[in-house]
């Protein structure tokens, strides 16, 4: 499956299969495909059916879950979700051993996604020596040189 960003979102086998072997019956029938997509717009299905004869699809039906953010918050008050930071776990919150649904709670729709201008990233917390590899393997080259050089002078005082 791909979305209209040309980016696989997903992939597996849909099969149908009902035949008679060595006496046994076979009787396969998968024909869904479980995605993890988190994006909007076009999905596309992308058919490999080799040099077998055409599919029939009738139809195709999109199935997802509804996600649901729940937060104590009071009316009218401005709400930012800030994400992405790969380095943090999945936060574990009380809230949702303690959640009571309330009849009362309001429902909001979140606006479009943009990006935070206040936003600085980490700062890279990577060894030195990965940080500048250049600087590592030149003092590598010029420590090897300069003991080939040593080694070689050593070489001819020896040999005279």
């Amino acid at each position: 499956m791909q979305s209209d960003a040309r980016s696989t979102t997903g992939f597996g086998e849909i099969s149908r299969v009902h035949m008679q072997r060595s006496g046994g019956k076979i009787d396969v029938d998968h024909t869904w495909l479980s995605l993890s997509a988190t994006s909007r717009g076009q999905l596309r299905a992308v058919i490999h059916n080799g040099d077998d004869a055409p599919l029939k699809i009738t139809r195709a039906l999109l199935q997802q879950y509804e996600r649901r953010i729940y937060f104590d918050c009071d009316a009218g008050a401005s709400i930012g979700f800030y994400y992405g930071d790969a380095k943090l776990d999945a936060p574990v919150y009380d809230y949702a051993k303690l959640f009571q649904s309330d009849v009362s709670a309001g429902q909001v729709q979140l606006g479009a996604e943009e990006g935070n201008a206040g936003y600085a990233g980490r700062p890279d917390d990577r060894p030195w020596s990965e940080r500048h590899p250049a600087v590592l393997w030149t003092a590598l080259l010029a420590a090897v040189a300069i003991l080939g050089g040593i080694a070689v002078r050593s070489i001819k005082s020896a040999a005279t």
